[in-house]
């Protein structure tokens, strides 16, 4: 794993669906419930430097809705109500 971003997330135990560009993670940190990490696995280190083809296919937005989340509150999840919600979302994935 060549990612520093990709272990600081728990990867690969928290890998939801691994592409060959992007990574969905389960945020281990589970600010809200079913907080999902987005990880690009281009080597760059800004958002303006990745490339045309890693955002082929996506619509970005912002709506701001409500507000930003609250990042210093938990749900703190033991590790087997981790496991059950990161299978969870795997089947849902599609």
């Amino acid at each position: 794993m060549s990612n520093a971003t990709l272990g600081k997330f728990g990867y690969p135990a928290t890998v939801i669906e691994d592409g060959p560009v992007w990574t969905v993670l389960l945020r281990p940190a589970q600010v809200t419930l079913g907080s999902l990490v987005l990880v690009c696995k281009e080597p760059v280190q800004a958002f303006s430097e990745l490339s045309k083809e890693a955002f082929a296919g996506t619509v970005t937005w912002d709506a701001g809705w409500p507000g930003p989340p609250e990042l210093g509150r938990n749900n703190n999840l033991d590790d087997t109500q981790m496991d059950a919600l990161r299978r969870h979302l795997i089947s849902l994935w599609g």
